[in-house]
C-alpha cells in the first residue's frame, strides 16, 4: 500500500504546522491594525524633520502671484525650484550677503543648476544703483516687482526680515524659509535632498 506524506506526520507535527499557519495569517492583520491606529491617532508618527531650513506651515501658494519685470512686462516663472530673495528697500549689506550666498549655492549645484532659478522680489521699482549691481554681480537672477498685497501673504505669515529667503517648489508652493542664521550649507543640504 502507498504511503502519503500526511500519513507519516505525527500529531505533534500537525499541531505545530497549524500554529505556524495561524501566525502567518495573523501577522498581516496585526500590521494592518497597527498602521490603522498610527494613521488615525498619530501616535508613533515621527515629529522631527531632517531639513535644515524652516518648513513653512502651511505652505503658501504663489502660482497665481503677479510679477512684473523691470520693463513692465509680466514675468512667468518656469516650473523649476526657485530661490526667492525678498529685497526690502535699497538692499542692505545683509540683502547682498543673501544674494551672494544663494548665487554660490546655485553654482555648487553643478548639472542640477538648470533645475533652479533665483528671483529677487521687490514691491517697488528699484534704484538704478541696485539694477547696475544686479547686472554686474547677479546677471542670471530675475528681478521682479510683486503686487504688495499679494507679497504680504508671504512676508506676513513667515515674518520675513531683511536677509531672509525662501524655497519655492516647481508647482509654486513656498515651502521653506531660510533666516540670517542659516548658512549656504543648510540650503545646499536641503536642495540635494529635494532635487534628484
Amino acid at each position: 500500500m502507498q504511503m502519503y506524506a500526511e500519513d507519516s506526520l505525527t500529531e505533534a507535527t500537525i499541531r505545530s504546522n497549524k500554529r505556524k499557519l495561524a501566525v502567518l495569517l495573523i501577522i498581516p492583520l496585526v500590521v494592518l491594525a497597527i498602521a490603522y491606529a498610527v494613521f488615525y491617532t498619530g501616535v508613533g508618527v515621527p515629529t522631527g524633520t531632517t531639513n535644515k531650513g524652516e518648513l513653512v506651515q502651511p505652505p503658501i501658494a504663489t502660482e497665481d502671484f503677479v510679477y512684473n519685470q523691470l520693463d513692465g512686462s509680466l514675468y512667468t516663472p518656469e516650473p523649476l525650484w526657485h530661490m526667492v530673495i525678498p529685497v526690502m528697500g535699497d538692499c542692505s549689506v545683509t540683502c547682498r550677503e543673501t544674494l551672494y550666498t544663494t548665487r554660490q549655492v546655485h553654482l555648487r549645484q553643478g548639472k542640477r543648476a538648470i533645475d533652479i532659478d533665483r528671483i529677487a522680489v521687490l514691491t517697488s521699482p528699484p534704484s538704478s544703483e541696485f539694477v547696475a549691481y544686479m547686472e554686474a554681480e547677479h546677471p542670471r537672477t530675475a528681478i521682479v516687482i510683486a503686487n504688495q498685497a499679494q507679497w504680504a501673504l508671504v512676508t506676513g505669515p513667515t515674518q520675513a526680515a531683511d536677509g531672509d529667503y525662501f524655497l519655492v517648489d516647481p508647482r509654486g508652493w513656498l515651502m521653506m524659509a531660510y533666516r540670517s542664521e542659516h548658512t549656504g550649507e543648510d540650503l545646499l543640504f536641503d536642495l540635494k535632498k529635494l532635487i534628484r
